[in-house]
This record gives C-alpha cells, structure tokens and sequence, in this order.
C-alpha cells in the first residue's frame, strides 16, 4: 500500500510529506524553549498530521456509512491494511510517550485518533473508505508497541519518569469529546456489518493480479483501494470508485465487479460506472445498450466474441438498464467461458463478470438425455423432500480443477412458488450430484 500510495498517488504523497515536515518544523520552531522534549513533540506532531494523509490514499469518495466488525482475533493484522495501520500508529504511541510521559493520556489518545479516523471514513466522501473495526484494534496494538518501545528507551537512557498521574484536563476533555462525538456518530448513522471470514494478509502476486485484471476491464479509470484476501471464499477483494471488484485465487478463473449504476435519484459524484471510450449516448432501448456493450466487449475481451451468443434481458424493466451474457455452446454442451456485462441508463458499465476459460481439449461424451437424467433425479433419494418442480436441464461442461473435464446435467427446481436449489446429475454415469457440487459448476 505504501508504494500505492507513493508511486500511483504521488501528488497527494509529496503534499503529505511536506505537511509533515512543516508540522515538525513549526513545533520544534515555536517549542524548542516552551516544550521539554521538543524534538519529540515535533516528531509526534508529524506523525499525527500523516495519518489523515494516508487515510486520504485510496479513498473512494463515495461514504457507504457502514463499519464492518470480523470477530477472528488475528483478522486485524493479516490483512495489509491492518499491518500499515500498526505500523502508522507505532510512531504516535512511541513518540508519543516521549513528549509527554504520560502513557495512559497517548493510549486513549491513540485510541480516540483511530476511532476518529475509522468514523470518518464510513461518513466523510473526501475520506470515504472501508471502515472496519480490526483497523481500529490494529491501530491501538501498534500505539502500546510503541509507547512500550519508547517506555524501554526512557528506561534505558535514565531521563525524566514515565508518569500515570497529572494528566492535563484540557487532554483529557478532548479524549473524552472524541471518543463520545464517534460513538454517538456510530449509534445514530453509522450500519454496522459482521463479517466472520479471517482476512489474510495480501501477497504481491495477489496484489498485481487485482491490478491487472482491473487494468485490463477499465484501464486506468479507477484508483485502486484497499485489497484483502479471505483464504475461506479464496477471493481477493479489491477496493474502486462507487463499487466492489472479486477474484478467485489463485486459479484467477473469474473476475467479478459491482459498480454505482446511473439512475434517476443518484448524483453523479456517487457514479462508479464505467464509461465506453468513444461517443455514447445514452441507451434509449435495448439494441442501443446491446451496441455499447459490444464495443466494450470488442475492444477489452474479443475472446468472449468468438463462437458465442449473446442473450440479454432489461433490469428492473429496463428502468436500471439491460444486461448482456455471452456464451458459447457446443454439440449442446455449455463451455465454461462467460462473459456478463451490464449497461446502466447513462450507457455505462455498471456490473462485469469474466470467467476466461479455454474450451476443453476433450469431453466425455453424455449417455443420458435430459429426459433420463431428470428421471435419475426424481427417482434419487437425496433429492429434497421440500422441491416440489424440476425445471428444464442444461449440460453443461464443469471441472474442479481445469483438468478433468465431465459433463453434467444442471436442472432448476421449485419449492411451492419459491425458487429451490439446484440440482444436478452426471451426463455420464446418470449419479445424482450433491447440492454443493452443483452449486460449484460454473
């Protein structure tokens, strides 16, 4: 993240180190003869002016006003953002402690900074992020690592005592308006979210991939945020504008992006939709749409055009636009290629999935019809006792690990009037698959 925020983010890195240079200049300036540890309090100074600065990196403008809480206990330092937070804070409690010697006002102090920055960019747009509590408790950690390394050197060196009385009332006011401003913000706007998963650290492979597949679907269009990995779904998740891109890891067999579409009632600021090179107007009916979406599609993955047929149905009656799916069938076997791309009412890519997926060498020829193997179905004693219908079946190619290919018979069902599960059956053998096994087909 670092070399995110240096390299892609270089304007706002040189404004910021300067900040930080002016702030320690001017303390250490005006506090040499008024402060008692003033290259301490300079330093502290700086570091505090870097942490909205880097929290500025990254930011998607668009405040989502959710705080997501992962109750794993190492979730708030295995991801990279939980690291650089550590390790930003490290310097606020080290030199914190220095300037002040007063460890319990520079924990709380701490604290209230990093509850502060984390309400601030769930309700903030120029700080708009991923706010999340493990940041927050990662941010804390690295403070007492800090302040203990800066205790350890106080000790050492035999200079003035670390102190846990007198603390200034004016600091302790301003901790405790901090800490009751950001909890009455997290009660009456703030949603809070659960997320269970543990989050790992991200991997440099894992980072450059993110990148590359989303330099591939929309250049250099959007600044990329924040990038953690769940090692339970095996998917990276990658921060944009207005939205949300997924891939699979580490095969890297599917791209999935989630954007702000244009619609009646949204500003423009808050669009994370992708614009199609060229002059597009805006879609007044389906073939318009269908158009621009093949543009796109031409000029980003050709591969997706090869062979295939496109389908494409209106969202929401077309009220938020049309979305289109390329697909390639042969011998009336589906391929695992997809290609699935939605265009909002401002003719601009709001959703995208690519499953880029070479046909498969060989396949298995089927034995059973789609007849025989929906009566396979009916007949299996793990079929659920709540499925009331068998819809249409659809063979389709499918294979766990890229290698060995089969061929199976996917079939939608009905619970009463509900949607059920679907089901399938080996086109080979005519067994029943389980419903994870189905679920898994692409």
């Amino acid at each position: 993240m670092l070399k995110a925020f240096f390299v892609d983010q270089h304007t706002l890195a040189a404004v910021s180190v300067a900040l930080c240079l002016l702030a320690a200049g001017i303390t250490y300036f005006f506090g040499r003869s008024r402060l008692p540890y003033p290259r301490s309090s300079a330093l502290l100074l700086a570091s505090l002016v870097g942490v909205p600065c880097l929290a500025l990196s990254g930011s998607s403008r668009t405040a989502l006003r959710t705080c997501t809480f992962n109750w794993q206990p190492t979730g708030a330092f295995l991801s990279d953002q939980g690291l650089l937070n550590a390790v930003l804070f490290l310097a606020v409690g080290f030199f914190g402690l220095l300037a002040s010697r007063r460890p319990v006002a520079v924990t709380a102090g701490a604290s209230a900074l990093s509850a502060t920055v984390e309400v601030a960019q769930a309700m903030v747009p120029p700080l708009a992020q991923t706010c999340e509590a493990s940041d927050f408790v990662a941010s804390t950690a690295g403070a007492l690592l800090g302040m203990l390394a800066a205790w350890a050197t106080v000790h050492i060196s035999q200079s003035a005592p670390v102190s846990f009385r007198h603390h200034p009332r004016s600091v302790v006011w301003v901790i405790s308006a901090a800490f009751a401003l950001n909890a009455t913000t997290v009660a009456l706007w703030v949603t809070p979210a659960v997320n269970d998963s543990s989050i790992q650290y991200v991997t440099p492979d894992m980072r450059k991939a993110a990148r590359t597949h989303v330099r591939q679907a929309f250049g250099d269009h959007y600044k990329i945020g924040k990038i953690s990995y769940d090692p339970t779904a095996h998917i990276v998740y990658v921060g944009l504008k207005g939205g949300m891109a997924h891939l699979s890891w580490p095969k890297q067999r599917e791209f999935n992006v989630s954007l702000v579409s244009y619609q009646k009632g949204i500003q423009p600021a808050d669009v994370g939709s992708f614009p199609v090179g060229g002059e597009v107007k805006p879609p007044a009916k389906e073939t318009d749409a269908r158009g621009i979406a093949r543009r796109y599609v031409a000029e980003r993955y050709p591969f997706a055009l090869k062979g295939s047929k496109v389908e494409s149905y209106a969202i929401a009656d077309g009220r938020l636009g049309w979305a289109f799916s390329w697909r390639k069938v042969v011998n009336g076997i589906l391929m695992p290629m997809r290609l699935d791309i939605a265009i909002d009412l401002k003719g601009q890519v709001s959703d995208l999935l690519v499953r880029d997926l070479a046909d498969p060498d060989e396949l298995p020829k089927p034995k059973l019809t789609e007849a025989q193997a929906k009566s396979n179905l009916r007949k299996s004693p793990g079929l659920p006792s709540e499925v009331t219908q068998i819809g249409d079946g659809l063979a389709i190619a499918r294979s766990d690990t890229g290698k060995e290919w089969q061929v199976v018979w996917l079939f939608p069902t009905g619970v009463g009037n509900k949607e059920g599960p679907t089901l399938a059956v080996d086109a080979v053998t005519g067994k029943p698959l389980e419903e994870g096994q189905a679920s898994a087909a692409p």
